[in-house]
């Protein structure tokens, strides 16, 4: 007896044209020697479907172009940690979609994860294709006092400046990634605070100029010797 395209045969002649199996025990292997790019296994009608479980929705489908889990989707538990879970080719990505605009896509590129329409990127987060943070630290530029510092960043989001020492400048140029069209930063002095504020008065699209003013007059004056600002940068 063998198994045959038309159905199982005995002596060559058809025993039955429809060969149902009700369980399959032994591991299902398709041929290694499979010509690429043919089929290893085939479901010839659209919307035919594959059905690998006991719920009413375990199947998968075929429109002829997408294939379509009727149930959920999880990678085996028995992968090593570190190993790929789901590998998705460059140029091609995964998307998970409510059918109502909220979804997740990725890798978008250059390692991108997209999020409704805020991207998650090696480089910081964007929204609508524009950086919305960045990773990278900002800098000083120009002015301030002598020997200024970044003390801490968190990126672009937040981030201190020591103005440095001399308690005469009143101006400083914070160097930031390129942007569009410039920054908006907003600033809190941190360790005079009653006395003087600082403010944004110029940008560009790579920096910021903030200024000190006196809390009392609103005139330019200098910032104390280590005054620490409080930023928050964002490009537009």
């Amino acid at each position: 007896m063998g198994l045959a395209l038309g159905g199982l045969q005995s002596g060559g002649a058809p025993i039955s044209s429809s060969p149902t199996f009700s369980g399959i025990i032994t591991a299902l292997g398709f041929v290694s020697t499979q010509a690429s790019g043919s089929d290893a296994f085939a479901v010839t009608t659209n919307g035919a479907r594959w059905h690998v479980g006991t719920g009413t929705n375990d199947y998968f489908t075929s429109d002829g172009t997408t294939v379509f889990l009727g149930s959920r989707f999880r990678p085996g538990n028995n992968l090593a940690s570190g190993s790929t879970a789901l590998n998705v080719p460059t140029g091609t990505y995964v998307t998970l979609n409510n059918g109502e605009g909220a979804y997740i896509r990725a890798p978008l590129d250059n390692n991108v994860v997209l999020i409704g329409d805020i991207a998650n990127t090696v480089a910081g987060y964007q929204l609508n294709g524009v950086t919305l943070f960045s990773t990278a630290s900002p800098t000083i530029q120009s002015g301030f006092g002598t020997s200024p510092s970044v003390v801490s960043a968190n990126g672009t989001a937040a981030f201190r400046i020591n103005v440095g020492t001399g308690g005469v400048a009143s101006t400083g140029v914070i160097g930031l990634p390129a942007a569009p069209n410039g920054w908006l930063v907003f600033c809190n002095n941190l360790t005079t605070p009653g006395a003087s504020y600082s403010v944004q008065t110029a940008f560009s699209p790579s920096s910021a100029t903030i200024g000190n003013f006196a809390r009392t007059t609103g005139t330019a004056g200098p910032w104390a010797a280590s005054e620490v600002i409080g930023i928050i940068a964002m490009p537009f």
